[in-house]
């Protein structure tokens, strides 16, 4: 439910910057003006930056990326991001006081992907300008930063340990409004990110019966680590920045 309230107060805004051209202006202004910002997008504008926060599987997160234009469809985008790793398993609880916890949670985990990724634009010569669809893919290093769990997300921060795996992504997009600019735009994506080894998140509890006479008998439990190593989400992002001249 809070995603979707989430979503519901973003429409607004992308409403807004996705409005066409003022229908009154003449069409000799329209095409001048349509006419500058293609120049100024072909020839000055090569790179930019943006700032993301996202939702997804596991969370809430934020990042930001790097952007160099090759032309007016292809660009090459260094991305890093701060999210959540968790284990599909866990729930969420709360106490008699309102508190939340995770039953047999033992450790917390942070990743960090370091992507370098390629953007292609859709359809740039048979749609709006001020809406500019595109396709997404990309890889790299990833850092996961384990700590351990103490009953809220941050408390134990400061013992944590560091693991390096791998990251990767393919999705969809789009940047809206006429000023080229200005970089403001929505993206979908799947992410699939790979710890080697693992990190136990979780504590498994299992069923002991070590009763010789009564071998059903449950006699206790044993609770035992399972490293979880492939965390997929997918993913939803806002992003915010802006492009620059050289």
């Amino acid at each position: 439910m809070k995603y979707l309230i989430t979503l519901l107060l973003l429409i607004p805004f992308f409403q807004i910057t996705a409005q066409p051209v003022n229908q009154t202006d003449t069409i000799s202004s329209r095409a001048k003006t349509t006419r500058q910002i293609k120049i100024l997008e072909m020839k000055d504008i090569e790179q930019g930056g943006a700032f993301r926060i996202f939702i997804t599987s596991y969370g809430f997160g934020m990042g930001g990326y790097y952007r160099y234009q090759f032309d007016e469809t292809l660009a090459y985008q260094l991305e890093i991001e701060l999210s959540p790793g968790k284990d599909e398993r866990e729930f969420e609880e709360y106490d008699y006081y309102g508190f939340s916890y995770t039953r047999n949670k033992i450790n917390s985990l942070l990743l960090i992907p370091l992507t370098n990724a390629v953007t292609y634009r859709l359809f740039k010569d048979d749609i709006v300008e001020n809406f500019r669809p595109y396709l997404t893919a990309g890889a790299g290093p990833l850092f996961g930063y384990s700590y351990p769990y103490k009953g809220d997300s941050f408390s134990g921060i400061g013992d944590g340990v560091w693991k390096v795996g791998f990251s990767g992504f393919f999705g969809f997009g789009a940047d809206f409004g006429m000023n080229f600019t200005s970089l403001q735009g929505v993206s979908f994506k799947y992410t699939f990110n790979y710890l080697p080894g693992g990190v136990p998140l979780l504590v498994e509890a299992v069923p002991l019966h070590t009763d010789p006479l009564d071998p059903a008998k449950l006699t206790g439990y044993d609770f035992k680590e399972k490293p979880k190593d492939i965390f997929q989400s997918l993913q939803l992002s806002l992003n915010i920045g802006k492009m620059w001249t050289r």
